[in-house]
């Protein structure tokens, strides 16, 4: 897609086509895909919703196609560290071995393997991860 914008402003005669092309789809990435596209698709799972129910019908779920463009598909038993601010780059660094469920047991792992963990992770990552988990 990267190669397609930079043929369009290539056409249109723009200046830095390779860095406006870039920045194009970061930015969509950034709000149409990760904000944008998920509230339609709330909204379109809210009226799905009350239109089949209204008439008898069995309908549809958006909403995890929805929670997976928000959150960049981070793992959903790692959901909290966004919440608590880490970003996604430094939540997909981590890596839970499949077994481990429930909130406490996540958050024990995590303390117990942190320096593993923080090989992994730049110092502002790091930073956050330690106010989400201490």
């Amino acid at each position: 897609m990267i190669y397609e914008q930079y043929d369009y402003y290539v056409k249109k005669n723009k200046k830095d086509p390779l860095d406006r092309a870039i920045d194009y789809m970061l930015k969509f990435q950034r709000t149409d895909a990760n904000f944008e596209i998920p509230k339609l698709l709330a909204v379109v799972d809210s009226i799905q919703k009350y239109v089949f129910s209204q008439s008898k019908m069995k309908c549809g779920d958006y909403s995890v196609f929805a929670s997976l463009l928000e959150n960049e598909q981070v793992d959903e038993r790692l959901q909290f560290l966004i919440d608590y601010g880490v970003p996604c780059s430094a939540v997909e660094k981590v890596k839970l071995p499949e077994e481990l469920t429930g909130y406490p047991n996540i958050i024990q792992y995590l303390k117990d393997n942190i320096s593993q963990i923080s090989s992994k992770l730049i110092p502002y990552e790091m930073k956050l991860m330690n106010e989400a988990i201490f």
